[in-house]
């Protein structure tokens, strides 16, 4: 629930697919 909320943060701030690419490989 929280990665889910930095994601989309992080999403917002990169606006780039490859971000929650990484993010989901991480958590």
């Amino acid at each position: 629930m929280l990665g889910n909320f930095f994601c989309k943060i992080l999403h917002e701030i990169f606006n780039n697919n490859d971000v929650i690419l990484v993010w989901q490989f991480i958590l």
